[in-house]
């Protein structure tokens, strides 16, 4: 019966219209043209004028018939399991018959190939035969990613000379580039958990990507990706690769996966393996850790690289990885969870990591990139935790202070202290009198006096710096700040009155960005 309804929305251009349908009915094989010594079987769909078969059809059973209107009377439906479709009368017979039989072959081709891959995955076969034999059945380059964009796996390499695909390949992993440009598809956006192939072009290339979200248990577990290099993803193609991604799916999430390939040893990889929880015994992770030659013990930042917005000069090079290989030649760099992940074994202080990361503000302004730096940490099995820290200040920055491209968890810590309160209603009571009234007062006259109020306090009432902050003269600055003590009689000599405009500000900052709202 599904085969049929498939049928029909596969012919719905022909404006089908179902008089019967048999629920019992069996897979149809073939198509033909009703003629006058007809013998009808049950696994045929014959087509032909409502004419030709208006007098036999009380006598037939269990037959499907596509009729196209030729008469004027009506047709009786009998209660003998027959499928009857009617057409109008304008219809084409010879495209209707061609229609019919191009997707009975079309369906016929993907049972073969199916079932070539379920006997292959009933027989338990690996992982990589299976996709050696995706590759030969679609005659295309296929390959499998995981969430870390490193390739598990990959067949038909030979059925391309597509240099971006070959050059993922041969590195092991996707460039950062490659990754930017790809989350950036329209179609990823939109890809379903449902495994139904998605087609998508790509700027660097004239040749599509069909892309498969591989998920099992409700759990994401990477893409799998196929080039139109060789072949045309046409239908049977197209359901052959959901059929594939289903049961790859399956193995990924149910084979011991770390056990099949060995638990990887090089510093990346040990890395997303901290961040995954990936290792089962502190054992494992320090025989990891002893090939992979990192220091257990030593200081470390986690820096969150948003790439979300990356001008990608080349997809080609590995331009980024440089970049922060010159920066810090004691890092390591990873995709994770659709951005990059650095590593930094680094002795000195937070400012003075800010510092060196802001020698190059400019080269990363320009690149359209946002970074933003953990607390210090010192023992590498605590990365799953100052990562979670680092993308947190990175989502409060891009609310709070979006124009910041380089931040740290520091610059957000009393934020995120009061977001942590279970009480949210409360938060009002502690925005102190006077920063409020600077804050109306701007809204009401368009005047910049908190920002400017808040800068003086934070760089330590430096006319200079707060000028530098705002790109304004510090005149400007002292200006400004003469007249916020005579309106509003501040003593900004008094330590707990400079706390409270600090901690007040964050609030205000809270409440016009919406993170927060009024009780």
């Amino acid at each position: 019966m599904q085969q049929i309804k498939n049928l029909l929305l596969y012919l719905k251009a022909y404006s089908p219209k179902i008089m019967s349908i048999n629920p019992q009915k069996k897979m149809l094989s073939s198509v033909a043209l009703i003629e006058k010594e007809t013998d009808f079987q049950s696994s045929v769909i014959y087509v032909g004028m409502m004419s030709q078969i208006l007098y036999q059809l009380r006598f037939l059973e269990d037959i499907t018939f596509f009729l196209i209107c030729d008469s004027d009377i009506e047709l009786q439906v009998n209660e003998k399991s027959n499928s009857i479709v009617l057409f109008p009368k304008e219809t084409d017979l010879l495209k209707l018959t061609s229609a019919c039989k191009t997707f009975i072959d079309n369906q016929r081709q993907v049972y073969e190939s199916t079932y070539l891959l379920m006997d292959a995955f009933l027989s338990q076969s690996s992982l990589q035969e299976m996709i050696d034999l995706t590759a030969k059945q679609i005659k295309n380059s296929v390959m499998i990613i995981d969430n870390s964009y490193r390739v598990l796996y990959s067949a038909g390499n030979d059925l391309c000379d597509d240099l971006q695909w070959q050059e993922n390949i041969r590195r092991g992993y996707c460039s950062y580039e490659y990754v930017s440009q790809f989350n950036r598809l329209s179609e990823i956006r939109m890809i379903s958990e449902a495994g139904n192939p998605v087609l998508a072009g790509c700027t660097s290339s004239p040749l599509r990507r069909c892309i498969i979200q591989l998920h099992s248990e409700k759990k994401e577990l990477g893409y799998l990706l196929s080039l139109e290099a060789n072949n045309h993803f046409d239908e049977p193609v197209l359901q052959f690769l959901k059929t594939a991604g289903e049961l790859l799916s399956k193995m990924l999430y149910y084979s011991a996966l770390k056990d099949q390939r060995g638990m990887m040893s090089n510093a990346e990889s040990v890395i997303i393996d901290l961040l995954e929880g990936r290792f089962a015994n502190y054992d494992s992770f320090i025989e990891c850790m002893r090939y992979s030659k990192l220091p257990l013990q030593s200081k470390y930042y986690c820096v969150y690289i948003d790439i979300e917005n990356y001008n990608v000069i080349s997809i080609q090079m590995e331009v980024l990885k440089e970049a922060m290989k010159r920066l810090f030649p004691h890092s390591i760099s990873v995709l994770y969870q659709k951005n990059v992940i650095l590593v930094v074994n680094y002795e000195e202080n937070i400012r003075m990591m800010i510092e060196k990361i802001a020698t190059n503000q400019s080269v990363f302004n320009e690149m359209g990139l946002c970074l933003t730096i953990s607390d210090q940490f010192e023992n590498l099995l605590e990365i799953p935790f100052y990562f979670k820290q680092a993308k947190h200040a990175r989502d409060l920055i891009k609310q709070l202070m979006p124009e910041k491209i380089i931040g740290a968890y520091d610059d957000i810590r009393s934020a995120d202290m009061l977001l942590a309160q279970p009480n949210q209603k409360n938060y009002q009571q502690y925005i102190d009198l006077d920063s409020l009234a600077i804050y109306q007062y701007d809204q009401v006259h368009g005047t910049n006096y908190l920002d400017t109020l808040y800068y003086y306090v934070l760089f330590s009432r430096s006319n200079q710096k707060t000028a530098e902050k705002l790109h304004i003269h510090k005149n400007t600055v002292a200006y400004r700040i003469s007249k916020i003590k005579e309106m509003f009689q501040l003593d900004l000599n008094d330590a707990l009155t400079r706390m409270s405009i600090y901690n007040s500000y964050r609030l205000i900052q809270l409440y016009a960005s919406g993170i927060i709202s009024e009780a």
